[in-house]
């Protein structure tokens, strides 16, 4: 969700997400779908294949082999630029 403040004639972007918190996951979270946006809003999903100290590892695409995610490459991600999708 994006979101403008003026503040003493300056406009600013605020973006309200509710980012995922690397130092949370678990094994639990693998396979999860999450929604990755961009910083001028467009969407992708995709599953959690994996992750590190700093980044979340997403497929993005695997052509619709949804069950198969894990054989393919998972992206490297900034996990303040996922959430977890509904």
């Amino acid at each position: 969700m994006l979101g403008c403040v003026v503040v003493d004639g300056l406009v600013f972007e605020i973006i309200y997400k509710n980012m995922i918190d690397i130092k949370k996951l678990s094994k639990k979270d693998i396979g999860k779908w999450v929604r990755y946006t961009a910083h001028h809003g467009e969407t992708e999903d995709g599953k959690i294949k994996s992750w590190n100290d700093k980044f979340i590892f997403v497929v993005y695409k695997c052509a619709n082999n949804w069950d198969r995610f894990q054989d393919y490459t998972g992206q490297a991600t900034n996990p303040e630029d996922l959430e977890f999708r509904n």
